[in-house]
């Protein structure tokens, strides 16, 4: 179980093999940022691509209403936006647990 390695050492990274992996789990915001602006060129991509093949249909809309159309196929099915609100969740959480009076 990852979630159950101890915290890094940031005074001592040497002091174990394992420090990227303790940084990565402990410290996973830069990991959630990086799938998150991954996933956004892939459905950026994807929506170039599909708008690229269905523009040049016979009797199709224009090309505004069919990006629009595009959009609301991918972003319907988007990851994106779970994931940013899971991120503001552990965000929120965390500081709201640094923020208690003791």
């Amino acid at each position: 179980m990852l979630s159950s390695l101890p915290p890094p050492d940031a005074t001592n990274p040497t002091s174990t093999s394992i420090y990227t992996t303790q940084s990565a789990i402990h410290n996973s915001l830069a990991v959630y940022e990086e799938l998150i602006s991954l996933t956004e060129r892939e459905e950026e991509t994807f929506v170039r691509s599909e708008f690229d093949k269905r523009r040049t249909r016979l009797g199709g809309p224009k090309p505004e209403q069919l990006k629009k159309d595009i959009g609301l196929e991918v972003w319907r099915s988007s990851k994106v936006n779970q994931s940013c609100e899971y991120l503001d969740a552990r965000v929120y959480f965390s500081l709201a647990a640094s923020c208690v009076v003791r």
